[in-house]
């Protein structure tokens, strides 16, 4: 069952909600392990909750923050999503890890590289959006069986209809298995829910109810 999004009449009274949402998620994992992992998206919808909650909250010593998804491009592009978690979430603040595709590396390597991170650490918690065509993370329907195999973490994927053509994202088992929050924002948006909320087709079109447990928590404004 797909989870009941919570709407807010206010850009800020969203921010503020998914801000403490994302603190009380952390301090749950922390009080029973040694650390937390976070994967983050990119996008314009996550820039201003970035930057509210490096305002707001406590730098964590014990968390670990990673990406959801990646273009396959230099880091010190405006388009990288590295670069908009630096610029916002982590700006000012010395995280204990940020993991992240190496994208100087010959795509594979890039690949393996990051896999072999993100099995060591795991991840604990996902921020996620949807794209107008139903992508979460890189995930783009039709989306293949592997995207949500047990055994796969790290995928490429590729798409020709958004800025970019190669990505790199977490696979839907790895986020599937995270605590997830889920930024929706903008009647455009609310559109592409209620039309997943409709439909009768599973995961292979929309990735993001592959992902989705009861317990997600989605803000919608």
């Amino acid at each position: 069952m797909l989870p009941v999004p919570i709407t807010f009449g206010s850009e800020q009274e969203w921010i503020d909600a998914s801000v403490s949402w994302l603190e009380e998620a952390i301090l749950d994992v922390l009080s029973s392990s040694s650390h937390c992992t976070v994967a983050l998206s990119g996008g314009s919808t996550p820039k201003k909750f970035y930057a509210s909650f490096s305002e707001k909250v406590p730098a964590f010593d014990r968390v670990v923050w990673t990406l959801a998804d990646e273009r396959y491009i230099s880091s010190s592009d405006e388009r990288s999503n590295q670069r908009l978690v630096q610029e916002t979430l982590l700006k000012g603040q010395h995280p204990s890890r940020f993991i992240v595709p190496d994208t100087s590396l010959e795509l594979q390597d890039c690949l393996s590289s990051f896999e072999a991170d993100v099995r060591k650490s795991g991840v604990d918690i996902a921020v996620l959006g949807m794209g107008g065509d139903g992508h979460t993370a890189s995930l783009f329907p039709p989306v293949s069986a592997e995207a949500f195999s047990e055994d796969s973490v790290v995928l490429h994927t590729t798409t020709d209809a958004f800025d970019v053509h190669d990505r790199i994202s977490l696979s839907g088992s790895v986020l599937r298995n995270a605590k997830c929050l889920v930024l929706l924002k903008g009647e455009d948006k609310k559109q592409v829910w209620e039309e997943m909320v409709g439909s009768s087709e599973g995961a292979e079109r929309w990735p993001l109810r592959g992902v989705l447990k009861s317990d997600s928590k989605v803000m919608m404004m």
